[in-house]
């Protein structure tokens, strides 16, 4: 089986300058009368980042299994 970098050139770092991002912007939402709103905000990203990960695996199974009747 052939692997292929998604994004050749990226290094690895970029997913912790993202979740850091994503700390510090909770972090800005977490005062009275927000508190609601960043747990919204933390909740949505964290099911939203599941789906699309589903949606990803789901995707490359079913390009997998194509590639594998074809040949």
């Amino acid at each position: 089986m052939r692997t292929v970098p998604t994004q050749p050139g990226r290094h690895p770092r970029g997913g912790f300058t993202t979740f850091s991002t994503y700390a510090v912007e909770i972090r800005g939402l977490l005062h009275p009368g927000a508190v609601g709103l960043a747990f919204t905000y933390l909740a949505g990203t964290l099911i939203a980042a599941l789906i699309a990960v589903l949606a990803c695996v789901w995707a490359t199974r079913t390009a997998g299994a194509r590639e594998r009747a074809a040949s």
